[in-house]
């Protein structure tokens, strides 16, 4: 009963296709925009606000010992074949609201150079809430160091580490 010619029936197929295809498409730019937004907001937030991952982060990175690693590092690692450093959050109390690796009862975090064909991890840290302290790992000695930090950031973790 069906007359229709064979190319004309692939030709339905492929309009019915795309419209598919291109709604599914349409979510996923919306989806995006929001993410986007999302995201603005969060970063726009007074301090206090911002979860708990972050302010750690702040701890880490303003801490002398992490300045002085990093100073000049990035041309280090550029001129050796390198692209650049990164830290990589390794474990959290709360790790979906952190976006880190794992689960931790310390916040853990690495300090990385970044090559065309590896990763290598130079330097672990982790903050320890409940001592309220930041540690380096001695990894020779698989032991913790207290390393100095700035103590009024811990405001910051007491208003937003509940």
């Amino acid at each position: 009963m069906d007359h229709m010619h064979p190319m004309r029936k692939l030709s339905l197929f492929g309009l019915i296709l795309t419209i598919a295809c291109n709604s599914g498409h349409q979510q996923r730019v919306t989806d995006a925009a929001q993410d986007t937004v999302t995201k603005t907001e969060v970063n726009n937030a007074p301090a206090p606000a911002r979860n708990c991952g972050a302010i750690v982060m702040k701890i880490l990175e303003t801490s002398d010992e992490f300045q002085k690693l990093t100073k000049g590092l990035e041309a280090a690692i550029i001129k050796n074949g390198g692209t650049s450093y990164g830290i990589g959050f390794e474990g959290s109390p709360n790790p979906e609201t952190d976006s880190a690796d794992t689960y931790s009862t310390t916040y853990d975090f690495n300090l990385h150079e970044n090559y065309p064909d590896r990763m290598t991890v130079t330097a672990r840290f982790s903050f320890d809430k409940t001592k309220r302290q930041l540690f380096k790992h001695a990894m020779a000695e698989d032991t913790l160091i207290p390393i100095v930090f700035n103590k009024s950031l811990l405001l910051e973790v007491d208003a937003a580490c509940k």
